[in-house]
């Protein structure tokens, strides 16, 4: 399949994705960082919601998560070298410290998006060092365990919201 022509702010980021689709703009709460771990619906909800969005709107190319455990004052879009799990709780279970979620990163998402927040008239940077934190890998390794499809990190901007994404769920990007 040709790859996508990007259109408007995605063409300044030079990226083209492959097999693009139009993907959904979920919310999704992790519940307790033990999630993974614990035996209850909203668990089984998260392991059937990746195949489920693969049915209905086809692979997504990347994931871009925003998290309310990454606040910034201006909005930051990760793009490290390669994804780390950060483990921001303590407390639990030492099987939990154990758990990894190594998705490769998505720079190309990262250079959309902060293209597309600029063009909505906000600063925006990029993060080369941070990982994905639990209210990014929990949903994830419970939705795409195979930790295959490249994955960037939104801070929650702490002054309004991250407004202008909207083109970069048109690229495959969930």
């Amino acid at each position: 399949m040709p790859a996508a022509q990007p259109t408007g702010a995605m063409c300044r980021a030079r990226i083209t994705l492959e097999a693009p689709s139009m993907q959904p703009a979920i919310f999704l709460s992790h519940g307790a960082p033990t999630l993974p771990l614990d035996d209850i619906a909203a668990r089984d909800f998260l392991r059937g919601l990746g195949g489920r969005i693969d049915s209905a709107y086809g692979r997504p190319a990347a994931i871009l998560v925003a998290s309310a455990h990454w606040e910034t004052a201006t909005p930051e879009v990760s793009a490290p070298a390669a994804n780390t799990t950060i483990h921001d709780f303590r407390g639990f279970p030492p099987a939990l410290y154990d758990m990894r979620y190594p998705a490769p990163p998505a720079p190309d998402v990262a250079a959309a998006t902060t293209s597309l927040l600029r063009a909505a008239g906000m600063r925006s940077a990029i993060d080369l060092e941070r990982g994905l934190d639990h209210g990014a890998w929990v949903p994830l390794m419970l939705m795409y365990p195979q930790a295959d499809i490249p994955v960037a990190h939104l801070s929650v901007h702490t002054n309004r919201p991250n407004l202008g994404l909207s083109a970069v769920s048109n690229g495959g990007i969930l």
